[in-house]
């Protein structure tokens, strides 16, 4: 089984969405269900009722704005030190 396949069989597994911001590489940006800009995916990530896991492919401010639009899911963050050096000032 491929990488990919096995994130595919976890995805569906765990009721999990991959959102991916615009500047990620583009083998995270095939495999996320959205990209885009870290509001518009966080605001499609409402719209998806079964989902229970937001997998946030960004910076961790990102993934707070996620997490307030969508209190009801858990969101991840799968690399914890991923920082905006802009947002820390």
């Amino acid at each position: 089984m491929s990488l990919t396949q096995k994130i595919e069989k976890l995805k569906r597994e765990k009721k999990a969405l991959i959102l991916a911001h615009n500047y990620q590489r583009p083998e995270i940006q095939d495999i996320a269900d959205y990209v885009g800009d870290s509001v518009e995916i966080s605001r499609k990530a409402m719209q998806e009722k079964d989902a229970e896991t937001i997998v946030f492919c960004a910076v961790d401010f990102m993934a707070e704005s996620a997490a307030i639009l969508n209190p009801q899911k858990k969101v991840l963050l799968p690399t914890l030190g991923a920082r905006c050096p802009m947002a820390q000032c």
